[in-house]
């Protein structure tokens, strides 16, 4: 099925790029409903259309007169014919009856008598169908044309106006944003999202840091502890709690998962997992995971 580009002004699509991913795919599945809908209203154009080729045809035929006007001679013929065929007959039959009845008439005296009782029979004929028969078959038969155009052109109005209505209704329904456009919006919204979730995950992991880094220091006798990564003593007020599985890759804000540590080894680490840090830093892997185990730690 076609997609539509629209006609109207287009908005900017920074406007949308703001809204959630959720309502994006609500104005997509939106957008594939007004595709439908747009699509059997043309189909409905297409028929308005044909029913008009056929009225702008009437209108051609009536403006010709070619509508009635056959069948109005065809009845005008079969009266005429009619007449005429039986003023013939009964003229005839009448000459034979006065010509059996008076001796010596002669062929003048038939041929007046033939004539005189055609005049008469047409004239009965006609009489019978006087001028008010002739105008009924000529309502019957033949319609003014102009009033046949005229009702043809109030069809063709009637079918123009649903065709503007129509058209008005694609007008509404076609969308501000075609479905490229929704989905590339969609797509950053969901990015944004998901950024915002991870600060706020970050965040709250962050908070979690500060309560966990004061109970672990109360286990803390004395000045200063070894850094359990590189096993240089530190100060105690400048020893930093470090997530051994770090939290941008999932770690959780737990006693088993965090140690404190030097400064040094903590901005080294930063992000790296344990075996990647080791590696970084030169330590022996299997020595820091084995001082980890020690106290109770996941590695």
């Amino acid at each position: 099925m076609p997609r539509y580009k629209s006609y109207k002004k287009k908005p900017n699509i920074e406007e949308i790029e703001h809204l959630s991913s959720d309502l994006l795919s609500q104005k997509l599945e939106e957008n594939e409903k007004n595709y439908l809908k747009i699509y059997k209203i043309e189909n409905d154009i297409i028929k308005y259309k044909e029913q008009l080729d056929i009225l702008e045809k009437k209108i051609d035929a009536t403006s010709k007169n070619e509508i009635g006007w056959d069948e109005y001679f065809e009845r005008q013929s079969n009266i005429a014919g009619t007449i005429l065929y039986t003023s013939i007959g009964l003229a005839v039959l009448t000459t034979f009856i006065i010509s059996f009845s008076v001796s010596d008439i002669g062929l003048l005296g038939m041929l007046v008598i033939a004539s005189v009782s055609f005049l008469i029979f047409s004239w009965i004929g006609e009489s019978i169908f006087d001028e008010t028969d002739i105008r009924e078959i000529h309502k019957k038969y033949l319609k003014n044309p102009s009033d046949k155009i005229m009702n043809i052109q109030k069809e063709i109005f009637s079918i123009n106006r649903k065709i503007e209505k129509c058209n008005s209704t694609i007008y509404n329904l076609k969308p501000d944003y075609n479905d490229e456009e929704l989905k590339y919006a969609r797509k950053k919204s969901r990015a944004r999202e998901k950024a915002a979730r991870l600060a706020a995950f970050e965040s709250k992991a962050r908070q979690g840091t500060q309560s966990l880094k004061k109970q672990l220091l109360r286990k803390v006798t004395g000045k200063s502890k070894k850094c359990i990564y590189c096993g240089k003593s530190t100060l105690k007020q400048n020893l930093v709690l470090d997530h051994i599985h770090p939290i941008a890759k999932g770690g959780q804000t737990v006693i088993q998962n965090s140690v404190l540590v030097c400064q040094s080894c903590n901005s080294t680490k930063s992000a790296l997992t344990l075996r990647a840090f080791c590696k970084k830093a030169g330590h022996n892997f299997d020595e820091v995971t084995s001082r980890l185990e020690k106290q109770g730690k996941w590695v």
